[in-house]
């Protein structure tokens, strides 16, 4: 039971982490885009505006993370598809990371250290740590596939035409629903374990 406690907080941080990491890049090719002031960029990169609390409760139910974007002005339709495409090279950049993080414990770390020795705990829970990153950032990836207005899909669909974004809008509830559906069927969780299968075991 303490295990699976201790799983969860670690689930719950790297699901923060990922979130945080996914609007971050995207708030910084914001900036650089519109050149934004500094005043601005302090709002843009505050951590915490990024978690979203049903974001984390998808991530522990379905490892499908959502974060909470930040509102931007987009002044030009390609502005919008450079943002969506920057999120989801910031979900393949975590995905990579963890990977080569694991790739580095299990070779060089896993079993050097005594059973129940503080090292031990401290090697499992970093271990865990980077699986759940690996794990999440695919489950955000797949996530944000979905055309939904503040998803990366979503945006990338704004910069390529406006009447296609029209018709996301419009199907707003259809597109959640959807969404909804995948998560609680388990489509998001198996094709996260699948990667996990395919890439680390």
């Amino acid at each position: 039971m303490t295990i699976k406690l201790i799983q969860l907080v670690v689930l719950l941080v790297a699901a923060s982490f990922v979130m945080i990491w996914h609007e971050i890049v995207r708030s910084i090719v914001y900036y650089i885009m519109n050149r934004a002031d500094k005043k601005e960029l302090k709002i843009l990169v505050a951590p915490h505006h990024y978690i979203d609390p049903v974001g984390l409760l998808f991530a522990a139910f379905g490892y499908s993370p959502f974060s909470k974007s930040f509102a931007m002005i987009l002044k030009k339709k390609k502005h919008a598809t450079i943002l969506g495409i920057s999120g989801c090279m910031a979900n393949i950049f975590m995905f990579l990371m963890s990977l080569c993080a694991l790739i580095f414990l299990n070779h060089s770390v896993v079993g050097t250290v005594a059973v129940n020795s503080t090292a031990y705990y401290a090697v499992s829970i970093t271990v865990w740590f980077c699986q759940y990153l690996f794990i999440l950032s695919v489950g955000c990836f797949v996530t944000n596939l979905f055309p939904i207005a503040t998803f990366d899909m979503g945006l990338i669909i704004a910069g390529v035409s406006y009447r296609a974004f029209y018709g996301v809008l419009s199907n707003d509830s259809l597109f959640k629903t959807l969404y909804f559906l995948a998560v609680i069927l388990g489509v998001v969780q198996n094709a996260c374990i699948v990667a996990f299968k395919v890439f680390v075991l």
